[in-house]
């Protein structure tokens, strides 16, 4: 018999049966397909949704390099976002703490996050980093950052004096006569039950755009109580 002729048959045999018997056939036949389908719906249906998520224009972004204490940074974006009355359908807050960086090892992570750093500083892309004092002076006298004591607001500025962290560039031979500042956030509660070997300073990148979210993020950070995590 054609193979048509067997599908006609077969679709003459289905149309006979109950409701539920068709059921049970379409089940035994196509539960494979029904599967492959769902998974595919799924698969898809996150896909365009991470798209939409990422296409979203960032309004600011952090990063964290070599961060002693473990935080959901999902919960801090959405916090501050709140704060500054964020539209989140057209923007989204970026914080990154789980970057590492060793000075003086040359290794593939090294390598990928100085990479990193590079790509996101010249597309204008990274806008605070928050690290160790060691770490912070390495990318200073790569030219990284601005001196946030010119950059705050004098009200601001007056509120945080005593926070400020003065370091003077270096080139391969002695000082060259230029300072940049960051900010002291080791007093801040997230860090208060460990030991850390130096401070942690904030610092904010040379070539910035966001800077009205950059001076509002800064006093938020600082009075913000984080959620312990395990």
């Amino acid at each position: 018999m054609p193979v048509i002729d067997e599908i006609k048959e077969q679709q003459k045999k289905v149309k006979e049966l109950s409701f539920k018997k068709r059921l049970a056939y379409f089940w035994h036949y196509y539960r494979i397909h029904v599967f492959i389908t769902i998974i595919v719906i799924i698969f898809i249906s996150v896909f365009l949704r991470d798209v939409m998520i990422n296409s979203r224009e960032e309004a600011l972004n952090i990063l964290f390099i070599n961060n002693p204490v473990a935080f959901d940074a999902d919960v801090l974006e959405q916090d501050f976002a709140t704060t500054i009355d964020l539209d989140t359908k057209e923007y989204q807050i970026a914080i990154d703490n789980s970057m590492t960086y060793e000075l003086d090892m040359i290794n593939d992570t090294n390598t990928a996050t100085q990479i990193q750093l590079m790509g996101m500083t010249q597309s204008n892309d990274l806008d605070i980093i928050i690290t160790d004092q060691t770490t912070f002076e390495h990318f200073a006298d790569q030219g990284y950052f601005l001196d946030l004591q010119s950059f705050l607001p004098d009200e601001l500025k007056n509120q945080i004096s005593n926070e400020f962290y003065e370091y003077s560039l270096q080139t391969e031979d002695s000082t060259n006569g230029t300072k940049v500042s960051g900010l002291i956030v080791t007093d801040h509660s997230l860090y208060q039950d460990i030991n850390l070997e130096e401070p942690l300073v904030l610092a904010v990148l040379i070539n910035s755009e966001h800077v009205t979210n950059i001076q509002h993020f800064i006093p938020f950070f600082l009075n913000y109580e984080f959620l312990e995590t395990e």
